[in-house]
């Protein structure tokens, strides 16, 4: 790939920063946001959901010069098979990405743990990135439990301690079932002495499956953007499985040992889950708004 280069410039290349056209390694601003996909969805089962809170414990975002983790073609139409290349995606920090081109979520050295309505009506802002120039292909983020979160205002209560809570209805043919509940996610690491860390997603892709270059920005008007695309994580979920509530009126509970909470579980760890857009025009090529939907097919 780099024959006839010195050794050298092949690591700066396999880094992220282009062996030819940059102008050397510097810093860069920009700002980060994460939202969510709307109240409203269609899960790969047929079931419409109906989503009335949607609030999660976000940490650290990262984003890589390595590739983005392949998208299936199609989204899965079986718990079964999202069983079967889940183990993939629920990474263990096993072959984990190099060093990040840049890091939102930061500041004064330590980490940022924020509570996030998925839900609210405008992007939750994630701070401004400690970044480089270079290459931009995937990124990462965190899901911290919600007793983490330092001060959470009134999201923050909606978390109870938990790293998402959900309340919504979920409607297929004549049925429609309300249901609520959490989910929890234990920290990696721990062993031998690592310490350990937040739960985290890797691989996510950005719009453009080329990745972006970038050289120079604006830190008051560029950005990145996480969409979280809510309905996929419920895509094998089956709301009818769930128990009718011990009291007339109330919704269904998802309890940690229910067949949703584990599709649910699934549907976080899949990195067709989210979108991440770049708004600016420090990337090469026209500028695009921020993320778009996830087709069905992947490319």
């Amino acid at each position: 790939m780099c024959l006839g280069v010195s050794l050298g410039m092949c690591l700066v290349a396999l880094s992220g920063v282009r062996c030819a056209g940059s102008t050397g390694d510097h810093r860069l601003r920009f700002q980060g946001a994460v939202t969510g996909s709307g109240a409203a969805g269609v899960t790969a089962l047929g079931w419409t959901l109906a989503l009335e809170r949607f609030v999660v414990a976000w940490g650290p975002t990262r984003v890589y010069s390595d590739a983005p983790i392949a998208r299936a073609r199609t989204r899965p139409r079986s718990l079964l098979a999202g069983l079967s290349v889940g183990t993939a995606w629920a990474q263990h920090c096993h072959g984990c990405p190099r060093a990040p081109v840049a890091e939102l979520g930061f500041e004064r050295g330590g980490s940022v743990l924020r509570a996030v309505d998925l839900l609210a009506p405008s992007p939750s802002p994630l701070g401004a990135a400690n970044a480089r120039n270079g290459l931009y292909r995937s990124v990462s983020f965190a899901f911290p439990g919600g007793s983490a979160v330092p001060d959470g205002g009134v999201v923050g209560a909606m978390l109870g301690g938990h790293s998402m809570v959900v309340r919504g209805t979920a409607t297929r043919g004549a049925v429609s079932i309300p249901f609520e509940g959490s989910l929890d996610f234990n920290t990696q690491g721990g062993e031998d002495g690592a310490p350990t860390r937040p739960y985290t997603v890797y691989g996510v892709a950005f719009d453009r499956p080329e990745g972006l270059h970038l050289e120079a920005t604006q830190e008051a008007t560029d950005r990145v953007v996480v969409r979280v695309e809510l309905a996929r994580f419920f895509d094998q979920a089956d709301f009818g499985s769930l128990p009718e509530p011990s009291e007339p009126g109330r919704p269904r509970a998802i309890t940690a040992a229910s067949q949703v909470a584990t599709a649910w579980r699934l549907g976080v760890r899949d990195p067709r889950s989210y979108r991440v857009g770049w708004t600016g025009a420090g990337g090469s090529g026209e500028p695009r708004p921020g993320p778009q939907p996830a087709p069905d097919a992947g490319p």
